[in-house]
């Protein structure tokens, strides 16, 4: 059975948004995480040390490759969509479909995660107390 044209491209719209959209959702997910994490870090302030601080990098760590994991497989999803049907299917805007592409998710990935990992690991970092009568 042969779609039509319309059909096919209300499709192939369909499908590429889906996609979108569950990685919008695991982006939402990656920085609700972020946010949650240096709330209670600075929240618990005189609570967490050095090695407080190296552990919730790390738990960070593994759910940040989770994550990743999961963005990659929908990126490759995304892309193998947008590779299987011509450019002529997507209508006269393709590039507003144009998924990126592992690479540059992974770049931006890896990017954000060293940023994160140092801010935990720069809110851990062992605090200077005041001499009594110092400025």
């Amino acid at each position: 059975m042969l779609l039509d044209p319309v059909t096919l491209n209300t499709e192939v719209v369909g499908l590429l948004g889906s996609r979108m959209d569950a990685s919008n959702g695991l982006w939402s997910v990656y920085i609700t995480v972020v946010f949650a994490v240096f709330g209670f870090m600075i929240s618990a302030r005189k609570v967490i040390e050095w090695p407080h601080a190296v552990l919730i990098a790390v738990v960070f760590g593994a759910f940040a490759l989770t994550n990743w994991v999961g963005l990659d497989a929908l990126c490759e999803q995304r892309n193998a969509l947008y590779q299987y049907f011509s450019i002529d299917k997507l209508g006269s805007h393709p590039d507003v479909f144009r998924p990126l592409t592992v690479l540059q998710m992974t770049i931006m990935h890896v990017v954000c995660d060293v940023l994160v990992i140092a801010g935990i690991l720069f809110l851990g970092l062992p605090r200077r107390h005041k001499k009594p009568g110092s400025r």
